[in-house]
């Protein structure tokens, strides 16, 4: 080997045993495994859900507000806005491979300095110096830096799309919701404007009674009060009702009085749902939200990637060919040729922190990205697992309160056939109606709450999604 080829090598040498170095990267922490926290095998069956789940219910009312939220909700157009940015980014970022081709052209008349770098006879002329080239750059990308930032891009890209997915989803289970509770509000009411007109009725017969001599006005005064609390009832009823319109409109996307337009719902049996004694394992790509986490975990490995590249040596060819002169009629005179050719090499040396920072921020946030991934995960099984165990046992206790109700009913009938046949004072006649009004309103709750059950578990399992 020659002295000149020795002295290259161990040049070259020294500079890269002088080069900054990325170091040792963390560990990186293990997602959680879907299966094994549900206990169950891949192949677990799962329940099929309609993309337009809400349908089921028959209620063309409930269609048309869903149909109303997803098309004009505000945070749908959000999510759509954010989709943007990341197609933006997306497109900013580049193509990785591919050279990049511009052009330019400059005009600039100016008068040279007689005592500057110029000599006679251009010192001291006014001159007007013209030029335009084509420029051509290519980054060869030797480490995939270009390819992991289009990669984090894309992923990114993909992410805001599924939380354009997540936000439908919501929004639709807000609207259903909200609409499940218009329509136990109306029930309500119904139970509230049938106690008073018992309550007017048992007030009507103690007047009468009154007269018979067989009451007092203390039996006529209780028997107004309630009334009177039945009429409070009522107008608490009808308040909920007036507000779960507004409620319903602004989720819409329109005013209250869009409110003021909507019917009494008529909603049909909710969608039956099978009970799983597991949980099935593909839950994981079954909702949105955990698939937008998991392209995000995925971006941010690709981040890592990208700060890791910064610290090798890169390579970009430049050329460029055109015309210069100083004398604008000879612009496109061949002897105003000009060209260029030649790679252009950067290395980062000693020091450099800001890269071992930036390696270290991106180690950080894929650690972060994951274990969001990963509760994102645990929280899904967590919520389908309640939602399963309450309408399991929802079964026990709708059986159970209709058998009770059914019992008040009956001490109800007696105690006022007793009061009537003057057996019995106006006091057991308000105990026996008091609870027996009270098991109707638990009733109404409790064949409600199966429908609301049945629509969180929708919203559990990821609703339609498809990845």
């Amino acid at each position: 080997m020659s002295a000149v080829r020795l002295a290259a090598a161990m040049a070259v040498a020294a500079v890269l045993a002088g080069c900054v170095t990325p170091g040792a990267r963390p560990s990186p922490p293990v997602a959680v495994e879907a299966a094994a926290i549900a206990g169950a095998s891949a192949a677990t069956p799962m329940p099929q859900i309609e993309p337009s789940w809400w349908r089921q219910f028959a209620d063309p009312q409930l269609n048309a507000l869903v149909d109303e939220a997803l098309a004009s909700n505000p945070s749908i157009v959000v999510a759509r806005t954010r989709l943007r940015t990341a197609e933006a980014l997306t497109e900013s970022v580049g193509r990785p491979g591919h050279p990049e081709l511009d052009a330019n052209a400059s005009l600039v008349r100016q008068r040279i300095s007689s005592n500057g770098f110029y000599p006679p006879p251009i010192a001291g002329e006014t001159i007007t110096d013209a030029q335009y080239a084509i420029g051509l750059s290519w980054d060869l990308d030797l480490w995939g830096r270009k390819r992991s930032a289009v990669q984090a891009a894309q992923y990114r890209e993909r992410a805001a799309q599924v939380d354009i997915a997540d936000a439908k989803l919501m929004l639709a289970t807000s609207v259903v919701r909200a609409y499940l509770d218009f329509d136990h509000a109306y029930r309500v009411l119904d139970n509230a404007q049938a106690s008073r007109e018992s309550r007017v009725a048992i007030l009507t017969l103690t007047v009468d009674r009154r007269r018979a001599g067989l009451d007092t006005d203390v039996e006529v005064e209780s028997a107004r009060g309630g009334v009177a609390a039945a009429d409070g009832e009522v107008a608490s009823a009808q308040e909920t009702l007036g507000l779960l319109r507004h409620q319903l409109a602004a989720l819409a996307g329109a005013g209250p009085a869009r409110g003021d337009t909507l019917a009494r719902p008529s909603l049909g049996a909710p969608p039956a749902v099978s009970a799983l004694d597991t949980l099935p394992a593909e839950l994981v790509a079954r909702r949105p939200d955990v698939a937008a986490n998991q392209l995000r975990a995925e971006a941010a490995a690709r981040d890592i990637a990208v700060a890791r590249t910064a610290f090798y040596p890169n390579i970009n060819l430049a050329a460029a060919i055109g015309m210069d002169t100083i004398d604008l009629p000879h612009l496109f005179n061949g002897a105003s040729h000009i060209w260029s050719l030649g790679p252009a090499l950067s290395l980062p040396l000693y020091g450099h922190s800001s890269l071992r920072a930036n390696l270290h921020g991106a180690d950080a946030a894929y650690e972060q990205a994951v274990a969001n991934y990963n509760a994102s995960v645990i929280d899904a099984f967590r919520q389908v697992a309640d939602q399963v165990e309450s309408l399991r046992d929802l079964d026990r206790q709708e059986e159970a309160a209709h058998a009770s109700l059914a019992a008040y009913r009956r001490a109800f009938d007696l105690a006022t056939l007793r009061y009537k046949s003057g057996l019995a004072d106006y006091l057991s006649v308000l105990v026996a109606q008091d609870r027996l009004l009270a098991q109707q309103r638990l009733v109404v709750d409790v064949e409600s709450r199966r429908a609301t059950l049945t629509v969180t578990l929708f919203r559990a399992l990821g609703g339609g999604y498809r990845a």
